[in-house]
């Protein structure tokens, strides 16, 4: 799944400038969980990225019915 929002930047709240965010989240068939996030601001040039990436044991998978 991935997305873009519009949000309120932290750094420019008082002025009620948008910051733009993208993510995307999602399971490949191996198992790996990642996520991927990040957010700028066109105002006071603010950005954030946050990537994680985790491998899920086979043993914890359950088989949904």
């Amino acid at each position: 799944m991935s997305a873009d929002n519009w949000a309120i930047c932290p750094k420019c709240k008082e002025k009620n400038v948008t910051l733009r965010e993208d993510y995307e989240i999602g399971m490949d068939e191996f198992g790996t969980l990642s996520i991927d996030y990040s957010a700028y601001c066109k105002e006071c040039k603010f950005k954030y990225k946050y990537n994680y990436i985790i491998s899920i044991p086979m043993e914890d998978k359950k088989e949904i019915v």
